[in-house]
């Protein structure tokens, strides 16, 4: 993801409303979903403006339900790196006017899964529940995201969960390797940062410093959330009134490319592993992967090809004695 089209103001809550019903009119009159549909709440593209997908599924008895802010690691200023991870950590622990508990609680209830996940593009929440606890699991969402409570001591608890993560990251040659292959191509570009930042820096963090990030980061205009489910969710009129962030911070700019070598020695390691890093395939040449997916008795079972974006890196790893 790179820097988009400027920005253009974010939604109005007659928009909100024309959106919702919009979205009951693609319901028949019996409840049976009749067709996808894509709400955009403005004329901008995702870069630049919340957009809802619905996808119906007539035949389920569960929902599927996935929350995106279109911020992640990238998108964080050097000296707090690591904040958006430490803040996913945080989001489900306490939020809108629920203890630690009561989220515990609800998450059992709902009898399906709840989760969070920061890459380095985006903070996520998705959840797959019964059909009848869609409701409830679409407010827990949007609370977390918008409205987490981020106490001092949930702040430190969670920083010691994550100084373990940089200890199982390092255990890890697979990630260690992954991290320096990005390193060497892209140098110091934010995208080549890891997603848990350095554990001195997310070790000083505070919760002021959180809630600044949360109210700069996390609004309206970033959101994107898609449902798939057998009845239309009933929440979607509570968009208009989410937090808006006026304007967004504009995603950085693509990372130029670079020729680069990271070799890292290990003792007590009995294997090699590595990853060869290309600039990203046209979509029309991505058919070369088809080759180099091949099985190769040069690469381990192991060895994968991967190529997330037409702009990212082709990624080449393998795993030998």
């Amino acid at each position: 993801r790179c820097a988009g089209p400027a920005y253009r103001p974010g939604p109005r809550a007659d928009q909100a409303a024309l959106a919702a019903g919009r979205l009951r009119e693609s319901w028949l009159p019996e409840g049976r979903p009749s067709r996808s549909i894509l709400l955009g709440y403005t004329d901008a593209s995702m870069e630049t403006g919340p957009v809802l997908i619905v996808e119906p599924a007539p035949h389920s008895r569960t929902s599927a339900i996935g929350a995106w802010i279109r911020s992640g690691s990238a998108d964080e200023p050097a000296e707090l790196a690591g904040i958006t991870h430490l803040l996913e950590h945080l989001l489900l622990r306490r939020c809108g006017h629920r203890s630690s508990e009561q989220i515990a609680e609800l998450i059992d209830v709902l009898g399906g899964a709840v989760d969070a996940f920061t890459t380095r593009e985006a903070c996520a929440i998705p959840a797959h529940v019964p059909a009848d606890r869609q409701s409830e699991a679409l407010g827990l969402i949007l609370d977390a995201l918008f409205e987490p409570t981020l106490l001092g001591e949930d702040v430190r608890l969670e920083q010691k969960v994550v100084d373990a993560e940089f200890d199982l990251v390092q255990d890890s040659p697979v990630e260690v390797a992954a991290e320096r292959a990005l390193e060497a191509c892209w140098g110091e570009h934010p995208l080549a940062r890891p997603v848990l930042g350095t554990r001195e820096r997310v070790s000083r963090l505070r919760s002021d410093e959180l809630q600044r990030f949360h109210r700069e980061r996390f609004g309206l205009e970033r959101l994107l959330l898609v449902v798939v489910s057998p009845t239309p969710p009933d929440a979607i009129d509570a968009l208009a009134s989410l937090p808006r962030v006026v304007p967004p911070t504009p995603p950085p700019a693509c990372p130029a490319w670079r020729h680069g070598i990271i070799v890292e020695e290990r003792d007590g390691l009995e294997q090699i592993y590595a990853n060869l890093v290309l600039p990203g395939l046209a979509s029309a040449a991505r058919r070369v992967l088809d080759i180099l997916r091949r099985p190769d008795p040069v690469l381990d079972p192991g060895a994968a090809v991967a190529c997330p974006v037409p702009a990212g890196p082709l990624g080449l790893r393998a795993r030998g004695l």
